[in-house]
């Protein structure tokens, strides 16, 4: 029997020497860490922030960054957050097709809070400019009333990180006592719809469940980072909700749009 050349053990060891340092770069990826985020990382270099407003780390079952919040704990979040701060308030705007609530967070100072209805019916005389004898009388109207910003997060379910970043951000002004979180919610009222198409989301963060590995692989063609069709990008029926804003098919579309409708938001 003829043995194996020295050049073909050189093969094979190389080979097997490739294997393992493929398999194990996961775990020594540069972004990757077995230390667990802090509660809050401020967005501010100095930020503070009010310790009686819950954290959502204490209520998510993955810390913010770590791992996509589900549909259900960011809403159960975001009711809890609206029951302990003066500065919050959530009404449901819209059901999707598989039944799942949407959502309007509005979040300002607690003086502006105390006086939606009155801005919203103050921005909807803005927005029809009628009923100002002159310029300055509209220059006086205007300095007196906050400014209203629409954030709306993920339309695509399978852009994950929208709303995980919308979770942050609630809390960051709903708790947030440094001087550039007061300035923005004095100058603004601010409109956080936070999941726009919860059943896209739901439909690939099942994937990802699915198809996750124990030890974290950084190859963007693996199967857990994109999951199989129909992926998540549409909603139940597979629509494209940023396709929507003007054929207004979907009923995930209608309460955005009586939104912009009611509140007449300078930002979007």
């Amino acid at each position: 029997m003829q043995s194996k050349s020295p050049l073909t053990f050189a093969v094979v060891f190389l080979f097997v020497v490739a294997v393992l340092a493929v398999s194990l770069s996961a775990a020594t990826h540069p972004s990757y860490s077995h230390k667990l985020p802090v509660d809050t990382v401020p967005f501010y270099p100095d930020g503070t922030y009010d310790e009686s407003v819950p954290k959502p780390n204490d209520h998510l079952t993955h810390p913010t960054g770590v791992w996509p919040a589900r549909y259900l704990e960011v809403i159960q979040y975001l009711e809890i957050l609206a029951e302990h701060s003066d500065r919050v308030v959530m009404e449901r705007h819209g059901t999707s097709h598989e039944g799942r609530g949407q959502y309007n967070l509005f979040i300002s100072t607690a003086e502006n809070i105390a006086k939606l209805e009155d801005i919203k019916a103050r921005s909807s005389r803005l927005a029809s400019a009628e009923g100002f004898a002159s310029r300055s009388e509209l220059d006086d109207f205007i300095d007196d009333l906050p400014a209203t910003a629409w954030m709306g997060y993920s339309i695509h379910g399978d852009e994950v990180s929208g709303v995980d970043a919308a979770v942050q951000l609630a809390y960051q002004l709903a708790a947030g006592t440094d001087p550039g979180t007061m300035h923005l919610l004095e100058n603004l009222l601010i409109i956080i719809d936070p999941v726009e198409n919860p059943d896209g989301r739901e439909r690939y963060l099942s994937m990802l469940e699915t198809y996750k590995s124990h030890v974290p692989n950084y190859d963007a063609r693996s199967q857990q980072h994109g999951g199989v069709w129909p992926w998540g990008r549409g909603n139940h029926y597979l629509f494209d909700l940023n396709r929507d804003w003007i054929l207004l098919t979907q009923m995930e579309t209608e309460g955005r749009i009586r939104t912009m409708l009611d509140w007449n938001p300078q930002l979007a």
